[in-house]
């Protein structure tokens, strides 16, 4: 059987989490008999740079010679990869890219975010969508499209024994810790503020209780020990695609307080101790209170073969396949 050959563009950040979720998504694809190369756009608003950047890129693909091109991201990072030549170009949407301003607030640099992740859809090959809500903010529809949300390693994030994991962390073992995503770049969008309202009020009720925040700079090695050792995840987004921690958390048998966004409803709908909540602070308690008074899991660990990374990996080589057709 050919392998098929895919340039995987992936938008560079500075932390150490940075679109992990791509790179394990990426690496799941070479058992699918994929073989790819990471091309990194480290930087979205230079127009030297982009410049310099298409040339090497270019260069690449001589060499390399892939069958299509793969941009995990919308915006700069999916237009840029369909400046690169007559190869077929897939673009990932997964949520950000697609937000309406309204969502996230007024900018112009996010009102031409937007703008240019509908460029780019215009200008590719197939879309690859992190959730169903997100194919109707596309506005060009296209013959070649598909939900795939990134697939989870439910080898890696995986139930463990709760006390067993915070006495590894060197937590105490009877504090109450709520668990929460968010980095300084996009706190304002996952309302962390709020969070830490709730947290303040649950303490001056008297819970012993404290606020253990993912900020990116965390070892993703240690993330499943920390989800283990938790009480409860909470989500307060005010936009998301598909969240890749609801999934890990659910994974692990942690339970999940959420707003409403992107596909998380559909998820946590009768997982017992998993909730929708609106971005209340009251509402958020009394969702939170039964979860921190005693340690609790949920049974989303049943749920992990629809997300898996293997799975994963096979939906979105079929795309490939059926992207390039009779080419491989």
């Amino acid at each position: 059987m050919k392998k098929i050959r895919v340039l995987q563009i992936i938008p560079s950040g500075r932390q150490k989490s940075s679109m992990i979720f791509a790179h394990r998504q990426i690496d799941s694809l070479s058992q699918e008999h994929v073989e790819s190369y990471k091309f990194y756009l480290r930087s979205r608003t230079s127009l030297r740079y982009l410049l310099m950047a298409r040339a090497e890129a270019r260069e690449i693909i001589s060499i390399f010679q892939p069958d299509l091109i793969h941009a995990h991201y919308g915006t700069t990072t999916g237009l840029f990869a369909t400046t690169l030549g007559t190869k077929p170009v897939v673009i990932t949407f997964r949520g950000s890219d697609l937000a309406y301003p309204s969502e996230i607030g007024w900018s112009l640099r996010r009102m031409t975010g937007f703008l240019i992740s509908q460029l780019g859809a215009l200008f590719a090959d197939g879309h690859i969508c992190v959730s169903k809500h997100l194919t109707k903010r596309i506005w060009f529809k296209k013959d070649h499209r598909s939900i795939i949300p990134s697939g989870v390693d439910i080898e890696f994030f995986k139930p463990q024994e709760p006390i067993s994991a915070r006495r590894e962390l060197g937590w105490k073992v009877n504090e109450a810790v709520i668990l929460f995503h968010a980095t300084p770049l996009n706190s304002k969008l996952k309302r962390l503020s709020l969070a830490q309202k709730v947290v303040s009020s649950l303490s001056r009720d008297g819970h012993s209780v404290r606020l253990e925040i993912l900020n990116g700079n965390t070892s993703p090695e240690k993330i499943p020990l920390i989800m283990n050792a938790s009480n409860v995840l909470l989500l307060l987004s005010r936009s998301e695609g598909s969240p890749n921690v609801v999934r890990e958390a659910l994974s692990c048998n942690l339970p999940v307080i959420a707003t409403r966004v992107g596909d998380v409803e559909f998820w946590l709908k009768d997982l017992g101790n998993c909730l929708i909540t609106k971005p209340n602070i009251d509402q958020i308690k009394i969702a939170t209170i039964p979860l921190i008074a005693d340690i609790k899991r949920c049974h989303g660990r049943i749920l992990s073969p629809q997300f898996s990374r293997d799975k994963t990996a096979l939906s979105l080589t079929n795309f490939y396949k059926e992207i390039v057709g009779d080419a491989v």
